[in-house]
């Protein structure tokens, strides 16, 4: 049906039928083969043919009006595997919690500047949800946070962005920890952490695991400033990427805590479906800023 939409529309955009012809790229007997096809399939006349040229009837107009927009739909359809095409319309990205806003910030400013046509919409959930969301049709991409040795789900597909160090960390002006520790020195402590489900907290119960102790958690706190600013206080000891704590307003407030036994390394990667199109180079963008700062307006 969609050769006799087009035909019809060709009829109606050009001055005659030989026209519609060369515009198909048939010949002009085909193109009134079609119109009768679509006729026949509605029932009733789209082009009145007792007039020169021939013009549309009521249902003709119908027909036409529609005809366009269904077309225009095929076109994106068809446009969605072609990575030649500029990308336009809603793109829908996660983001690992722990990533922190300065990645959040570098992502849209890139895609906003070199894709004016693309909507970026973002969700910040823990990796293993974004996995799932990845899984299920709800992202298009997300970049996740995990162990190095970790695999990515079939049939996704990932890119390795590079790697996020954490750190311990405690307050400058209450500072238990002096010199070099070890992981098992710790194992009291009182900590500010993400809650349950993150990555880094993950990382940190899997290494006290075995260890004698009655570590608490002080604070649930979702979001690195937060704890920063939380452990600045002395309420506890954090566990944060080294470059959050780099950037962060509340650094001249920390002390790293050199935990000789203790180097936990999570590896960011930028996991998505398999053939993009149009958005592979939104893809591209992505990887090429989310892990390393870019200058201003690119």
């Amino acid at each position: 049906m969609i050769d006799e939409l087009q035909a019809l529309v060709a009829a109606v955009e050009t001055p005659s039928l030989s026209r519609a012809a060369d515009r198909l790229h048939i010949t002009q007997s085909a193109v009134s083969r079609r119109l009768q096809q679509l006729e026949s399939r509605l029932g009733g006349d789209v082009l009145d043919r007792t007039r020169r040229p021939p013009v549309l009837t009521p249902l003709g107009a119908r027909v036409y009006e529609r005809a366009k927009v269904v077309l225009e739909h095929v076109d994106a359809l068809v446009s969605l595997g072609d990575e030649s095409k500029q990308p336009h319309g809603r793109y829908r990205l996660g983001l690992s919690i722990g990533l922190g806003d300065d990645v959040l910030e570098r992502i849209v400013a890139r895609i906003h500047a070199r894709f004016p046509d693309v909507r970026l919409d973002v969700r910040s959930d823990w990796g293993p949800a974004l996995l799932g969301h990845l899984g299920n049709g709800a992202l298009e991409a997300a970049v996740v946070l995990s162990p190095t040795s970790a695999p990515t789900p079939d049939p996704l597909q990932a890119r390795p962005l590079g790697t996020v160090g954490l750190v311990v960390v405690q307050s400058r002006r209450d500072t238990p920890f002096t010199g070099a520790v070890r992981l098992a020195d710790l194992a009291t402590a009182s900590w500010v952490l993400n809650p349950t489900g993150c990555g880094f907290r993950a990382a940190l119960e899997m290494a006290l695991g075995g260890m004698d102790g009655n570590r608490q958690v002080t604070v649930d706190a979702l979001g690195s400033d937060v704890q920063l600013r939380l452990v600045a206080h002395g309420l506890g000891l954090g566990l944060v990427p080294e470059a959050t704590l780099a950037s962060s307003p509340h650094a001249n407030d920390i002390r790293v805590v050199d935990v000789t036994d203790f180097k936990p390394v999570l590896q960011a990667r930028l996991v998505h479906h398999g053939s993009p199109g149009p958005f592979r180079a939104v893809l591209d963008a992505i990887a090429s800023c989310a892990m390393a700062p870019t200058a201003p307006g690119v």
